[in-house]
């Protein structure tokens, strides 16, 4: 049985996790985490993670929230008109999760029908083995000839060459684009911006769009200033704040409402 330390650790892990997310307060009534244990392995700082059986601990501690099912419509239905407007779609496109879940948001991509990209593949990253093991059973639901690859592996890890490995293409200058959607955990509190720096710089991604917590959107102007420092990107890097009028997510078995913006970088 766990001590007064372990429940007192899984409680602060909880709060931790609430506040980092956006308010001061549990606004919606979340309850202590049922499994205690030892959280120490559960983060992005410290590899890939190994807690497989702690469910509500890896949630507060990896900062899992997965979007609604109007909140995934909107994620895609955007990241599609993008590639539209920026006349990509003729391109061999990667689309990237890099937090991927249960597969809810690349299963809404292969189920939109507005989803008409001949040379498109999908890869799926998540630091926790159990929710790429529910992405797997999940995406066995749809039904398509797109290439779809499923990861457990820490995304701020990932290379460029490693994507192009994991998917089994052969890359030639200017010959893939590369779309990252979804959003990235919320804790700690720098880890958006880390996830977002990592897909432009390391990843070469032409258009990162991601749901944030709304307190992320007034870094957009400081993290554009960092991608547009580098000589060959100045000036040509551009966000967009929209704000999620139904900002609903799957905390746990909760259902809980967060003030969330879908955040879109991509190059002029």
């Amino acid at each position: 049985m766990a001590n007064g330390n372990d429940k007192d650790a899984a409680f602060k892990v909880m709060v931790d996790a609430w506040t980092l997310f956006c308010r001061e307060r549990d606004t919606d009534g979340l309850i202590v985490p049922q499994h205690r244990g030892d959280t120490s392995s559960c983060s992005y700082s410290n590899g890939v993670d190994e807690c497989e059986d702690r469910v509500e601990i890896n949630a507060a501690r990896l900062g899992q929230y997965f979007a609604s099912d109007e909140n995934v419509k909107d994620v895609v239905d955007m990241t599609l008109q993008l590639i539209n407007r920026l006349e990509m779609n003729s391109k061999e496109i990667v689309f990237v999760e890099p937090s991927c879940g249960d597969g809810r948001i690349i299963l809404g991509l292969l189920s939109s029908a507005s989803f008409m990209i001949d040379n498109a593949s999908i890869a799926g990253y998540d630091i926790d083995r159990s929710a790429i093991e529910r992405s797997q059973q999940n995406l066995k639901r749809v039904k398509s000839d797109k290439p779809v690859v499923l990861r457990c592996s820490n995304f701020l890890t990932l290379k460029r060459q490693d994507l192009m490995h994991d998917l089994n293409l052969t890359e030639q200058p200017s010959d893939v684009v590369t779309v990252v959607f979804g959003g990235p955990p919320y804790t700690p509190k720098d880890l958006p911006e880390r996830f977002i720096l990592h897909c432009i710089n390391e990843l070469n991604a032409e258009i990162v769009l991601f749901m944030l917590p709304k307190r992320c959107g007034k870094d957009g102007p400081r993290v554009q200033e960092i991608l547009n420092s580098d000589d060959e990107n100045d000036g040509l890097w551009q966000f967009v704040n929209k704000e999620l009028v139904n900002s609903t997510f799957d905390f746990i078995d909760r259902k809980v409402t967060q003030p969330s913006i879908m955040q879109y970088w991509y190059k002029k």
